[in-house]
């Protein structure tokens, strides 16, 4: 997610140097010397974020924050001025202007009060980018349920949605909708603003299940990767990992999903140091387990 942020100062030294220091740090950014132009610039572009002289020719800052906060009172502005007082900071900030900084200031001080403003801006994007892929995977608000039945398993899984650790087990014949159900789960969870990683267990030849799970460091094996491969348990970090076909579990691969209920913790294949696992795991089947775990085939402790 790049980010834009506006800068409107008529000093040439400093606009050039924000505009150059800030495109490094690897923001997009637009300049404007006037408040004219920076008012017809935030129109026509939009920024996440402004910087913006309290002293300029023309219209003053003053009036380009009443301006833009008219238009959009999301948008963080930082005022920079020459000329700092109380007063002057307080007035700024009930107008409501982000922060304040007086002149002459160091970059590292204007980056981290940009890092704090744009958090909020972030955490708004995801949540939009959220509500309109929930709304492409599920238009009509949810599943529709038409029995009994699946009205039930549709409020099981809206409670169970409600908490971000609980291990759930979605048990139902081929091609009718585990997947889809896990996916609601955790779009209704708070683990929704991270990934949901599928991984089929029936599909991964059993000698390399292990390395798609947990991935592995480098040199683990001849053939390995030079910089080791991530696994799917980490790319799930803080979202929820989704074991399809869990049936299939290799024996060795049951005992270190097991560690990682239990333990939340893991080791990628060749790797020493010890990972958390901060993630929810969803499981579907459509096996009948009890029958696989009376057969040898799946342990009954997981």
């Amino acid at each position: 997610m790049k980010f834009k942020i506006l800068v409107i100062d008529d000093e040439p030294i400093l606009r050039e140097s924000l505009e150059v220091a800030l495109s490094a740090a690897g923001y997009e950014v637009m300049t404007a010397r006037t408040g004219e132009e920076g008012l017809e610039l935030f129109g026509r572009e939009n920024p996440d974020l402004l910087l913006l002289d309290h002293w300029l020719p023309g219209i003053n800052g003053d009036e380009v924050l009443r301006q833009i906060k008219g238009k959009n009172p999301e948008v963080p502005v930082i005022i920079m001025t020459a000329q700092g007082s109380i007063e002057l900071a307080v007035n700024l900030m009930k107008m409501g202007a982000y922060d304040f900084l007086v002149k002459p200031f160091e970059l590292d001080q204007i980056e981290a009060l940009i890092q704090k403003g744009l958090e909020r801006v972030r955490l708004k994007k995801e949540v939009e980018w959220l509500r309109a892929q929930y709304q492409e995977r599920f238009p009509s608000g949810g599943f529709i349920g038409v029995s009994q039945k699946m009205k039930e398993v549709l409020g099981l899984a809206e409670k169970l949605a409600r908490s971000s650790d609980t291990t759930v087990l979605i048990e139902g014949e081929t091609g009718t909708g585990k997947e889809l159900l896990a996916e609601y789960i955790h779009f209704l969870s708070p683990r929704c603003s991270c990934p949901f990683i599928p991984i089929n267990c029936g599909a991964i030849p059993k000698d390399l299940f292990e390395t798609e799970l947990f991935g592995y460091e480098k040199g683990a094996f001849t053939g390995a990767a030079e910089k080791g491969k991530m696994g799917k348990v980490e790319a799930a970090e803080k979202g929820t990992l989704f074991l399809d076909e869990v049936g299939e579990l290799p024996p060795p691969a049951q005992v270190k999903v097991l560690r990682v209920l239990e333990e939340k913790e893991y080791f990628k294949v060749g790797g020493v140091e010890k990972k958390k696992a901060d993630v929810r795991i969803i499981a579907a089947t459509n096996k009948h387990l009890e029958g696989e775990v009376n057969k040898g085939n799946f342990r009954d402790i997981l």
